[in-house]
């Protein structure tokens, strides 16, 4: 062997050596691989190195990223240096790398070769070797060289093979050494997992409120108890374990729970005993309801007996009361549906009256109509019969007054004045009938045209003027913004001023005051006092249409707040006694009403009481038209 063969020779041993160094440093899996496979590639000047582990070799909780359980038919990439060269994490057993495994074989890189082609395309490299070893029955090792463009020889193969093996059987060792830690780690979580169930189950046990104990199966002895079954018995758990009933109850109530647990044994089946008298420490007798069975073993054979008691002393004494205050809702509701049977009784008598009654009065109601209508009819067609020889009366006797036949003696002159003053306030009563039943039959019409309105208010505070200034009546007017014309009745209009004004003055002291105000009002404007109807509100408040307004104010006697709606009834007056102080039939409010609502507004009246006046407002439209 000249020298530079020993040299050569010197030199393989020596990295042999120190590849063997490098195996097994380590008994994790990346860090062994680490390790031997960076001292390889430096040795061996390599570019790229990967170690390939079949899944059916690692440990699943390690290696697979899901909860899906890894694929055996696949080998996982378990190590690769470096790491840009890296293209798949995971490829099939049938993959062609695997398949050439058994051939022992290296590969020179070149775009030509189908396997290789995109691998070579990808990293953008021109060539190389490339190198497949087994490692043993777990896996492949794959080696990559881009300074080589020869193929390994033969003794650098039968060197990387024999450096391989080594490298596989460590492996191998950390693949079991992590099999074991995996499956200590599976050990303690089981254990932890059965500690964390029977924490769970003794917490379930220990808060459950009906008592729970278990017996031994061959002595009977107690084993376990609950929280609610020291409670119940009143001793603690201590006293209790390894005893039996014969520590605890008298001799004939411990012969009775030992043969019933020795026949629950003997069935096993659940026995269920609804009604067990207890005789306790501190509560006295209890009633329990108790519900045992054997727990058995893996032979069938009873090992323990598991029982279950309920104190349900209280709730039969709660139930027996309901019973009792059951049977007394019982008698209770049969004598009040007696009672209410009688009552029920009078009552559809009372109801078959009362439908008799209202029948009756509706009957005399269509007949109080009927005649009313007739009335008013007969009323509006006597006008001209009623009125002819009245206005004869009060004609000749003007005539005769005014000495037209002669001369009058005083008492002559005295008798026919009483005559005229009677026939002309006859008349007038006369007519505010007449115009009252016209306007219940149907047969008052009104005939708008455009008036002055300033002027018919003026006018008619002429017509009183005279009665006023007699008894010392201050008159006022204000007109706010009120149109030169309006359409409305002029006559009817001017009588519902005038009885307005009449009345003021009727009822205001004298040294009094009467006030007369008018202006124009949009419907969103207007204000209505309490009493008057929702009705009327809502039909003018909410109208877009202008409104005059009307208001007569006097400081006259006042008016009661119960007497406001019922003034405008007909033939009504609020003093109506025999010796009452003003004249009058009750019709001029209800005829001054009936007019304003003819003409589709509305009349109402204010006061603050007695003695402190009225105020009597009138709102008609604008362009009032007859009511349909």
């Amino acid at each position: 062997m000249n020298g530079e063969n020993f040299t050569q020779v010197f030199k393989d041993l020596s990295i042999l050596y120190e590849l063997s160094l490098a195996v097994g440093q380590s008994l994790d899996l990346k860090t062994n691989c680490d390790g031997f496979l960076k001292v390889l590639m430096a040795r061996k000047n390599l570019s790229f190195v990967s170690v390939w582990i079949k899944n059916a070799r690692l440990c699943q909780s390690q290696w697979s990223a899901s909860s899906a359980p890894i694929q055996d038919d696949m080998a996982s990439l378990v190590y690769a240096n470096p790491q840009s060269f890296v293209r798949e994490q995971a490829l099939a057993l049938d993959h062609p790398m695997f398949a050439r495994l058994n051939k022992q074989e290296t590969y020179s890189l070149s775009g030509d070769q189908e396997y290789f082609s995109e691998f070579i395309t990808e990293k953008g490299i021109a060539g190389g070797v490339f190198g497949i070893f087994a490692l043993g029955d777990i896996g492949a090792l794959k080696l990559y060289s881009m300074n080589k463009d020869q193929p390994f020889t033969p003794e650098e193969l039968n060197q990387l093979k024999n450096v391989t093996a080594k490298f596989a059987v460590s492996l191998e060792g950390n693949i079991a050494h992590q099999k074991m830690i995996q499956e200590v780690s599976e050990r303690k979580r089981a254990e932890e997992a059965l500690r964390e169930n029977e924490r769970f189950l003794d917490t379930i046990i220990e808060n459950i409120p009906d008592m729970i104990f278990v017996k031994d199966a061959t002595e009977l002895r107690f084993l376990r108890f609950n929280k609610a079954g020291e409670d119940l018995l009143g001793y603690s758990r201590q006293e209790l374990i390894g005893k039996n009933d014969y520590d605890f109850f008298p001799r004939h109530e411990a012969d009775f729970f030992r043969a019933r647990d020795r026949e629950v044994l003997a069935a096993g089946r659940l026995c269920d005993i609804p009604a067990e008298p207890i005789r306790t420490r501190h509560q006295g007798e209890r009633i329990l309801h108790t519900q045992e069975i054997p727990v058995l073993d893996d032979q069938g054979n009873p090992r323990y007996l598991l029982g279950i008691s309920e104190d349900t002393t209280e709730r039969r004494k709660t139930e027996a009361a309901l019973r009792k205050a059951h049977e007394e809702l019982e008698l209770r509701v049969a004598a009040r549906t007696a009672e209410l049977s009688r009552a029920n009784r009078s009552l559809r008598s009372e109801i078959a009256e009362r439908r008799r009654m209202e029948a009756r009065l509706h009957k005399a109601k269509e007949m109080a109509e009927s005649a009313s209508r007739a009335k008013s009819e007969f009323l509006a067609n006597m006008s001209h019969e009623l009125r002819t020889p009245l206005n004869h009366i009060i004609g000749f006797t003007e005539l005769v007054v005014d000495r037209n036949f002669g001369e009058l003696t005083a008492v002559q002159e005295e008798y026919l004045k009483d005559v005229l003053y009677s026939s002309k306030h006859l008349l007038s009563l006369i007519n505010d009938i007449l115009d009252l039943s016209k306007v219940e039959a149907g047969k008052l019409e009104l005939n708008p045209s455009r008036i002055r309105l300033a002027s018919l208010l003026e006018n008619s505070l002429i017509m009183i003027r005279e009665k006023a200034m007699k008894r010392g009546i201050q008159l006022s007017t204000h007109f706010d913004n009120i149109p030169e014309e309006i359409t409305a009745d002029e006559r009817k209009l001017k009588q519902i001023i005038y009885n307005l004004l009449a009345n003021a003055v009727k009822f205001t002291s004298d040294q009094g005051a009467i006030h007369l105000r008018a202006s124009l009002v949009p419907g969103f404007a207007l204000q209505f006092p309490r009493h008057v109807s929702s009705e009327v509100f809502h039909r003018f408040s909410k109208a877009d249409k202008c409104f005059i307004k009307i208001v007569v104010q006097d400081t006259g006697i006042g008016l009661q707040s119960q007497d406001l709606n019922r003034i405008f009834e007909p033939f009504d007056q609020v003093e109506s006694s025999a010796s009452r102080r003003f004249q009058g039939t009750g019709l001029g409010l209800s005829l001054a009403k009936k007019l304003v609502e003819l003409q589709n507004g509305s009349i109402w009246v204010e006061s603050e009481g007695l003695g402190k006046g009225s105020r009597f407002a009138v709102i008609i439209p604008a362009q009032a038209g007859v009511k349909s």
